[in-house]
């Protein structure tokens, strides 16, 4: 895939889960003039200011699949099973 192609696969991804993003620095100048600028990374900016867990969430939870008694395990050694709860709860509602 060329840095265009990854940047559309990237925004689309995250379009899709309601994080909007737009590609910013030197990949725009390396698209806009056709390469006679390298950049080797690509820049997006959270245009629509969705907090930083739901990004996270969207890049590699949602992406992957997780063991959610791994984690609740995790998060009573952690002390923080009651957030752990919480999030159970809205994930069963959602599927409801």
């Amino acid at each position: 895939m060329t840095p265009t192609e990854i940047a559309g696969y990237v925004c689309d991804h995250l379009n899709s889960r309601g994080i909007n993003v737009v590609l910013s620095g030197g990949a725009c100048v390396s698209y806009c003039c056709k390469g006679q600028y390298v950049s080797m990374d690509l820049d997006l900016v959270n245009a629509g200011l969705a907090k930083r867990d739901k990004i996270k969430a969207a890049m590699v939870a949602q992406a992957n699949r997780i063991d959610i008694k791994d984690i609740e395990r995790w998060s009573k050694v952690e002390g923080k099973h009651d957030e752990f709860q919480q999030i159970e709860d809205r994930l069963l509602k959602k599927k409801a």
